[in-house]
């Protein structure tokens, strides 16, 4: 991971000011930049500087004044005299952090100012390096290069990792005593990394990109305790969303990591002493989205089981996680067998024989309901045309064998249909879009279409169920 202090480079000439502090006068606002960041910048550090033909004569290199020049102050009772020589900037660079670490792009001659700035941003973009860690520098240059800046910095920290220490700008506007105030204009860039953050958590719920510019802004890692009532928040809510997109349902390990009933209780106390703290002025970035992302989280409220899994693969829909919410439904109906239709049945306790009973009715129910000619009933698909079922039967008891009858008839038609609809399109999302047998491609598409109908038929089978609609 290297320094690379970024600049652009104007071609009139500057004054030597004070920059900071009055310690010793600069010309060009990049030694001082060079100055701040030496250690890191000598460390196998860059600077490269963005610059016109114009300003790579007039500023870069070392030249001789010019006659026009002649009789102008320049620095403290200095005045210009027609030959005397010019230092530029590359060779000031060089003196404090070495020739190796110094370099220009000279950009092209263009009048045109939009294709200007889209090779600035071009340029900023490529020469970004995986992992750099940024300081930019906006003093010269257009106005719009702040804007420029961010913008190429953001896509260079999604695409390659980057990281941004500074932007940092020499506010000649702002002087004070002679002294030149140095502002780090990093907001700028912050508010478009919590715009981004703020959409990746509403459409998507995904939590990282905030616990990432969360971490950033305030050096954590995850080593360090997220000791604030704003930490902590944050810290819940990227647990929460974890816990949402792996569909961690069952509660038979207790944590917050575990699954999400303890995730939002979690999450919920920390929100409300978050809530109950009030918002600190650095908060405001934040808050909206907070709420927001709470707002979404309510419905999980004193949910567990199989309504739980509901609520979740709701939750899901709306966040575009089409695999999430087929392996959450395949989960819920699973839960719902479990934990209510065995509890139907007097004197019958055989988890795994229902499971497969709804399995096999499911698969009569979809042949039926696909328009196959049916001949025999679901009883005699599962004791004479299924192999696998018939084979199943044969061997069981007489008594068992009529205790099977009577909760096979009483399995609900439509649930075993739903569970055997979610656990197909859940089977061929897991075999990456290929139907098993035939290699048939699928659409993706058709997954994600198909979700809303595919949620109203588990949720209006479980109805049913529940109230005693039974097959």
């Amino acid at each position: 991971m290297r320094t690379h202090l970024i600049s652009v480079l104007g071609n009139r000439l500057y004054q030597p000011t004070y920059y900071g502090a009055k310690l010793k006068k600069e010309e060009f606002f990049q030694c001082t930049l060079a100055k701040k960041f030496e250690k890191e910048l000598k460390n196998n550090g860059r600077i490269t500087v963005l610059l016109t033909t114009e300003a790579k004569e007039m500023n870069w290199q070392n030249r001789k004044f010019s006659g026009n020049e002649a009789g102008r102050s320049f620095g403290d009772g200095y005045v210009i005299r027609e030959g005397d020589i010019h230092e530029g900037l590359e060779s000031k660079l060089k003196k404090i952090v070495g020739d190796d670490a110094v370099h220009c792009i000279t950009l092209s001659d263009c009048s045109d100012h939009n294709l200007m700035l889209k090779e600035i941003s071009d340029k900023i973009i490529r020469i970004i390096e995986d992992g750099d860690e940024v300081i930019f520098d906006i003093t010269n240059g257009f106005r719009s290069i702040p804007l420029i800046a961010v913008s190429a910095l953001r896509y260079a920290k999604t695409i390659k990792r980057c990281k941004l220490k500074g932007i940092y700008y020499g506010a000649f506007d702002a002087i004070q005593d002679g002294v030149v105030p140095i502002i780090d204009t990093s907001l700028y860039n912050d508010i478009i990394d919590w715009s981004f953050a703020a959409e990746q958590l509403k459409e998507y719920g995904n939590a990282i990109p905030m616990k990432d510019t969360y971490e950033d802004l305030h050096c954590y890692s995850d080593n360090y305790d997220y000791g604030t009532s704003l930490g902590k928040v944050i810290k819940a809510t990227y647990i929460l969303t974890e816990a949402i997109k792996t569909s961690r349902l069952s509660d038979d390990t207790e944590g917050i990591e575990a699954n999400i009933r303890d995730a939002y209780w979690y999450y919920r106390k920390c929100y409300n002493d978050w809530s109950n703290d009030g918002f600190d002025y650095a908060d405001i970035p934040l808050k909206e989205m907070l709420k927001c992302a709470n707002r979404k989280f309510r419905v999980l409220y004193n949910k567990k089981g199989y309504e739980l899994g509901l609520v979740v693969a709701r939750l899901q829909m709306e966040f575009k996680m089409v695999n999430q919410t087929y392996v959450c439904l395949h989960e819920t109906m699973k839960m719902y067998i479990r934990d209510i239709l065995l509890k139907k049945f007097e004197n019958y306790d055989n988890l795994s024989e229902l499971m497969f009973m709804v399995k096999k009715k499911g698969e009569y129910e979809e042949k039926k309901r696909a328009g196959e000619d049916m001949y025999y009933s679901d009883w005699q698909y599962f004791t004479e045309i299924d192999r696998d079922s018939q084979e199943y039967y044969s061997k069981l008891k007489e008594d068992r064998k009529i205790l099977a009858k009577k909760v096979f008839l009483k399995i609900n038609s439509d649930l075993a249909f739903a569970k055997k609809q979610v656990s197909s399109k859940r089977n061929n999302l897991s075999h990456c879009g290929i139907l098993e047998g035939d290699n048939k491609e699928i659409d993706v598409t058709e997954f994600q279409k198909s979700l809303d109908k595919l949620y109203g038929i588990v949720c209006n089978a479980i109805n049913d169920d529940i109230n005693g609609s039974l097959g």
